[in-house]
């Protein structure tokens, strides 16, 4: 969705439709009452797994804490036999996640326009354009600072030496032993992310230890369009592995 297309974008919600003259109301993906509504053979007791102090009756924990705690703990197995809804559930609970963080840089940026509006004798204008800051990932201030990143390590080191391409493959013995009767690596996205990590770590584990002395490297984690992560590397070594 382009910004540009809408002039107010609000956060998704679902819908609730009562029976009789009862009005509709609206949960928003921001409320505690998302997950239970929307997923139900995920939360069938229509638990409140994350909260702030002030819900009763919540664990004291933040959205990715709870996320964590559902997703590598897993006690109920649901995220291995339940397959595409897996994959839907991730998606919507990261883009709650990253509505929540955007929300927040509105509010301390509202706050602070205040604050400064009231300490200035003069008047100024409030603008409503929000500027993501260098911390949120994938924003343009983020973008453009990586991109410094790199360019500065190659001025000062020189061009890169290797540049190479690392696609995680369905038929890896890690991923494949955690299949059960029926299924693909598609319906397991957490075991495949897993599994990825722990084979990137051991690539860039070799390339520190074999390539010899290494001046810089630098990794991109993509997804592809049919879901499987790969990673981009580019390698900077010194003389002495020629």
């Amino acid at each position: 969705m382009h910004a540009t297309n809408s002039t107010n974008i609000n956060p998704q919600s679902i819908l609730i439709r009562r029976h009789g003259p009862h009005q509709p109301e609206f949960i928003n993906i921001l409320s505690h009452h998302y997950e239970p509504l929307h997923y139900v053979l995920f939360f069938p007791h229509a638990d409140i797994g994350w909260g702030s102090s002030q819900v009763p009756n919540v664990p004291r924990m933040s959205q990715m804490e709870w996320y964590r705690n559902r997703l590598l703990v897993n006690q109920d197995n649901h995220f291995s036999v339940l397959g595409r809804l897996c994959c839907e559930y991730l998606v919507d609970m990261y883009s709650q996640w990253e509505e929540q963080c955007l929300q927040y840089i509105a509010r301390e940026r509202a706050f602070w326009e205040h604050k400064v509006h009231d300490d200035s004798d003069e008047e100024e204008e409030f603008n409503p354009d929000i500027k993501l800051p260098t911390s949120f990932v994938g924003s343009h201030a983020w973008t453009s600072e990586q991109a410094a990143d790199a360019m500065a390590l190659g001025r000062r080191y020189g061009k890169p030496t290797f540049f190479c391409t690392m696609t995680f493959n369905p038929d890896w013995p890690e991923a494949c032993t955690c299949l059960l009767p029926g299924q693909t690596v598609y319906d397991i996205p957490v075991v495949a992310a897993r599994v990825f990590k722990s084979r990137l770590e051991k690539v860039l584990h070799f390339i520190w230890t074999q390539f010899g002395d290494t001046k810089y490297l630098i990794r991109v984690i993509e997804f592809q369009k049919w879901g499987f992560p790969h990673a981009h590397i580019i390698i900077k070594v010194g003389d002495s592995l020629f």
